[in-house]
């Protein structure tokens, strides 16, 4: 049953993406960006304000 729970989470998490995003202002290019680094990363608030972050010390 954990499985089945933490692939939902994930999936919700992932729907959450533009929300989080737009809470942080961000670009179309770093939504872009973004969109493309959780495809294959576990999406939460936290990971996607560092990732924002670190983009924007570039």
């Amino acid at each position: 049953a954990s499985l089945v729970t933490t692939g939902i989470q994930k999936g919700h998490m992932k729907l959450h993406l533009p929300n989080i995003l737009n809470s942080l202002d961000a670009s179309e290019e770093e939504k872009q960006a973004a969109f493309e680094y959780f495809n294959s990363h576990t999406v939460s608030v936290k990971a996607v304000k560092d990732f924002i972050e670190q983009r924007r010390k570039q």
